[in-house]
């Protein structure tokens, strides 16, 4: 029972992690009609950001630091993100084909660069010694990052669903998902904002920093 506690709890972990990713990407596309085959490169910027910010202006790692350091690569990415949106893809709507191509080369050159750059050997972002702590239950030992990323998930769904469902610019994307002409007469660039940053925002997805390989 413990063992099949700990590996549930883990895999739920892991599979947060994975929503964290999914939700921006499925935002994007039901929004905008983009493939988007970057979007690994919009958050492998915002992790590289955070690193590079945690080590060069944090030599001793603290609560501060970690949570200064993950906010830098979520607004990082995210301003990625929304210079791809503005310099290309906002030129190719429509165009699922010419999608597809630039946003993969898109994210060749963003793994190219970031390699030139960090390397090509795995990176940890400097984390507070809580981080690796486990809690006990039972006779289980759950990993506290694990729980975290579930926490963190969760709370990214209840914003998701009371942003889309009891707010205004909730109401025009799920307006431009179901039909891009409602948004004649409107501000397409507050909805494709949120939207651009959510792509390149994901919380704990910069704790761990590896090469992009698409």
């Amino acid at each position: 029972m413990d063992t099949f506690l700990l590996i549930g709890i883990t895999g739920i972990g892991l599979g947060a992690l994975y929503f964290l990713v999914a939700c921006g990407l499925s935002l994007i596309y039901g929004l905008m009609g983009v493939l988007n085959f970057a979007h690994g490169a919009f958050l492998s910027v915002g992790a590289f950001a955070g690193y590079w910010f945690a080590v060069k202006l944090f030599p001793v790692t603290s609560n501060l630091s970690f949570a200064l350091s993950i906010l830098v690569g979520g607004i990082a990415g995210g301003l990625f993100a929304l210079l791809v949106e503005q310099l290309v893809i906002k030129r190719l709507y429509n165009r699922h084909t010419d999608q597809a191509l630039v946003t993969v080369g898109v994210s060749l050159v963003a793994a190219a660069m970031l390699g030139g750059w960090f390397g090509h050997d795995p990176l940890l972002l400097p984390t507070p010694t809580w981080w690796y702590n486990a809690i006990q239950i039972g006779d289980a030992f759950i990993p506290v990052d694990r729980l975290l990323y579930i926490g963190v998930s969760l709370l990214m769904l209840i914003l998701f669903v009371v942003i889309l469902r009891f707010t205004r610019i909730g109401l025009v994307i799920r307006a431009g998902v179901e039909n891009r002409t409602i948004f004649l007469g409107m501000d397409q660039f507050r909805p494709e904002l949120v939207g651009s940053n959510v792509k390149g925002k994901n919380p704990l997805k910069e704790v761990k920093v590896r090469r992009a390989l698409y």
